[in-house]
């Protein structure tokens, strides 16, 4: 893990111009779409559209932005024609990314059914959560103890989501890295190069959250370098989780 690091710093020292100009393009234009979007909130048919450009863009530049921190991974020097998203590529990385989100969801509920049902959690704190998540001003009812102690069941219950979701994230790169894969394939071979790494994913991504704080810290300006940085952590690892599932793939190959 260091060492991913230590390669994440260096490389985004090293491309410290492009990908800072691209991180500040995301901010902007999403910064425009936001004020385009909440403009034709009174209108309809108009917020519909403006939202649906929204998310085509959002897509857009979640996608170049993959294709970009691959290319620097991968010690390619990264031109607009490599890193342009097709359609095909927008669609399955949004495909992606709603799967592993519904599974996310699946799972977190199917945990508190369960748990409600052996009695491990009550109607009242499934009723608090319930009137906070609809409206946050029914805070006023209950007292910060009460709130503290849902908050604080509700995460516990997630922890099963949230441990599948760190095993199944690495589909949007799959998608995008690998032109044959589908979102559903995808979502299985994250799951299968992830399987036995979880503490290493866990450990990244604490130290991803981390490394964002202090970029807070040094006025929001850090985030500029911390936030390319964290995206390279990731891919980072990825390319490690991979490089390890094919050569135990062709180690048991071998000796089969």
């Amino acid at each position: 893990m260091i060492d991913i690091i230590k390669n994440a710093f260096a490389l985004t020292k090293k491309h410290a111009l492009i990908l800072i100009g691209a991180i500040l393009s995301i901010l902007v234009i999403s910064m425009i779409i936001g004020f385009i979007t909440s403009a034709f909130a009174a209108v309809p048919i108009m917020n519909l559209l403006a939202n649906i450009v929204s998310v085509a863009l959002q897509l857009y530049m979640g996608v170049a932005l993959v294709k970009l921190v691959l290319a620097i991974v991968d010690d390619r020097e990264p031109e607009f024609s490599d890193i342009k998203p097709k359609l095909s590529e927008m669609l399955k990385y949004f495909s992606s990314g709603l799967l592993v989100a519904l599974i996310f969801l699946v799972v977190f509920m199917l945990t508190i059914f369960l748990m409600g049902a052996i009695g491990v959690i009550n109607t009242n704190i499934t009723t608090m959560l319930s009137e906070l998540f609809l409206n946050p001003e029914n805070a006023s009812k209950y007292s910060s103890q009460e709130i503290a102690y849902g908050i604080g069941v509700l995460f516990l219950l997630a922890i099963p989501a949230i441990i599948l979701y760190f095993r199944l994230q690495f589909a949007n790169y799959i998608v995008i890295d690998k032109e044959n894969e589908t979102a559903f394939t995808a979502v299985m071979r994250s799951a299968r190069i992830t399987k036995g790494y979880l503490f290493y994913i866990v450990l990244a991504v604490l130290c991803i959250i981390l490394l964002n704080i202090i970029g807070l810290l040094m006025f929001f300006v850090g985030l500029l370098f911390t936030m390319p940085m964290s995206l390279l952590i990731l891919i980072l690892l990825y390319r490690n989780l991979e490089q390890n599932y094919e050569e135990d793939t062709i180690e048991i190959s071998t000796n089969e």
